[in-house]
């Protein structure tokens, strides 16, 4: 007896499955089918007992479990990481930027190629390919050419969805075109619309494109001033202002050309406050250009600086 009724009950499982599967039906269909779902779970309280219905959740569970099992593991497949310890002791002008468990260089020391091969060694490399800018359904070739003192970009892809922008210049002196794997990178960007990106991709101070690791007290702070580089003249410096709930900051960073003399490149950036809280809501390089004479003159000036 157990038997059959067990058996009557994967027929009614499967009826209901096929009842679910048909899909978004005309109003009048729904509600028969909705009537139908009722009258099958009357009927199994009227002829099954306790210890019937618990066997057969057990057998629901194993049919439907796998299913939920998966989508569980979508979700936590996008972890967070954590910033490093020379991410978060990092100052802007230092150029570092940090992606997942991977700390990559900003400040002309590292070719696109080896930021590449940096994030092929990180803890999640099975999951990242490289795509062209704004088309991730193809592959980015490395191989490629460039033009000198141009500049292009490579999307990173995780989990089939786009990650950050990594963008590259060729600055090669003695080549009018040369490999874009060999072009140094100057900026990379979390993708906008990726929050578990902009988690995970950590600039100095351990701050994130989503607010974390500053505040309205402390924006002012992450920026010393100005100071002198390597060869005595002014090399870095900041400006700032403040505007409605945002600050702009202005810094200029020396950047270091294989072949050629030291440049300096102008990184704009934007940090939003939550006007109720105080806390960081949203952090973003807005631009990279550069360097110019005017530029640079205008906010000595703003310093005090003859």
């Amino acid at each position: 007896m157990k038997q059959s009724r067990f058996t009557a009950f994967v027929m009614v499982i499967t009826m209901v499955i096929c009842l679910s599967a048909c899909g978004e039906k005309e109003e009048k269909e729904e509600k028969h089918s909705e009537k139908k779902s009722k009258k099958v779970t009357e009927t199994v309280d009227e002829d099954f007992s306790d210890e019937d219905i618990e066997e057969m959740d057990e057998f629901s569970e194993e049919l439907f479990g796998e299913e939920k099992k998966e989508e569980k593991s979508e979700e936590t497949e996008q972890k967070q990481f954590e910033p490093s310890q020379e991410i978060l002791d990092a100052r802007f002008i230092d150029g570092m930027v940090q992606i997942d468990d991977v700390l990559l260089r900003l400040d002309g020391s590292m070719t696109l190629g080896e930021v590449r091969d940096k994030l092929l060694q990180g803890e999640d490399a099975e999951e990242y390919s490289f795509s062209i800018f704004n088309n991730k359904s193809k592959e980015f070739v490395f191989t490629g050419l460039i033009e000198k003192n141009q500049t292009d970009y490579v999307d990173l892809i995780k989990h089939g969805q786009k990650y950050a922008t990594i963008s590259f210049r060729n600055y090669n002196a003695e080549k009018d075109i040369s490999k874009v794997e060999d072009c140094m990178v100057c900026r990379i960007d979390a993708n906008k619309l990726n929050n578990v990106a902009k988690n995970n991709v950590f600039y100095a101070k351990g701050i994130n494109g989503n607010g974390n690791g500053f505040d309205v007290d402390s924006v002012p702070d992450l920026f010393p001033g100005i100071e002198q580089d390597d060869f005595g003249a002014f090399g870095n410096f900041y400006a700032y202002s403040f505007d409605k709930d945002r600050y702009s900051v202005e810094i200029v960073m020396p950047y270091e050309i294989p072949g050629e003399k030291k440049e300096h490149l102008v990184y704009s950036m934007c940090f939003v406050i939550d006007m109720t809280t105080g806390k960081g809501n949203h952090f973003e390089i807005v631009g990279v250009s550069p360097w110019s004479g005017d530029f640079l003159q205008k906010y000595l000036q703003a310093e005090g600086v003859e």
